[in-house]
This record gives C-alpha cells, sequence and structure tokens, in this order.
C-alpha cells in the first residue's frame, strides 16, 4: 500500500464518526416529529400531607373519551406539585380529554383523593410547555 493510499484511508477512517453522528442526528429529529412531549404539574389547593403510598395518574383520551393517546402512571407520587410527562403521537395533536387522578390504597379498594378531569387542546399544551393544573 502507497503512502498516498495509506493517507486516503486514514482520511476516510477519521471522518466515519462524523459521518455516523450526522446521520444519527437526521434519524433523531425524525424520531422527535413523530411524538410530542405534554409536561405539566399537578397540585391542589387543600394543606395536607399525601399518604406514602399515594399513587399519581394522567390520562389523555380523544376528545369523545373513546380512545386512550397517552398514559402515564406514578405508583409514589411524592408531595405536590407533581412533574408529569406524556408522550403522544404528532399526528393526534388536536381536542382530547385530560383525566388527572391521585389514589391511595385503602382496605376497601382504592380510594381516590383528588381528581381532575378537563378538555384540553393538544397543540396549543405542546406550544406551550409546561402547564399547571390544580385537583379537587
Amino acid at each position: 500500500m502507497t503512502f498516498r493510499a495509506r493517507r486516503k484511508a486514514l482520511a476516510l477512517l477519521a471522518g466515519m464518526p462524523f459521518l455516523v453522528g450526522c446521520a444519527a442526528g437526521r434519524s433523531g429529529a425524525a424520531r422527535r416529529a413523530e411524538s410530542v412531549q405534554l409536561e405539566g404539574l399537578a397540585s391542589y389547593r387543600q394543606r395536607m400531607l399525601l399518604p406514602p403510598d399515594a399513587s399519581f395518574s394522567a390520562r389523555l383520551c380523544a376528545a369523545g373519551g373513546e380512545r386512550l393517546l397517552a398514559e402515564t402512571l406514578l405508583p409514589e407520587a411524592g408531595q405536590p406539585p407533581i412533574a408529569f410527562a406524556l408522550n403522544l403521537p404528532a399526528e393526534e395533536l388536536g381536542p382530547a380529554r385530560l383525566e388527572l387522578s391521585i389514589t391511595y390504597p385503602a382496605e376497601t379498594g382504592e380510594r381516590r383523593l383528588f381528581h381532575l378531569e378537563e378538555e384540553v387542546e393538544t397543540a396549543d399544551w405542546a406550544e406551550q410547555g409546561q402547564r399547571r393544573f390544580i385537583l379537587r
């Protein structure tokens, strides 16, 4: 192998990580466009601590409520404000119904402490960023 051929081979090998990185960046951007992350903070106005075994759930359904679009369950909710995120397919942006609940297990079954059902426009939410919700 001549010096010139070795130099070309070395230049090609040195440039490979750059080319691979560029290709990965394009596919990563395509994946980001396929789904949208909706972020929120849930809290309540009552002055009380949540039980240690309280859980938090967030469900996003289609506007009619017949189809589940995204769901998040936090088995250990912690204390408010509770941060959550829902990953929604980009093609599903539009009007939807959001259900947020804080529950804890009781002897007679699961007991709901706080709840919120609200109609939301997911495209607006995605543009605005993190959104606050007050449960009752």
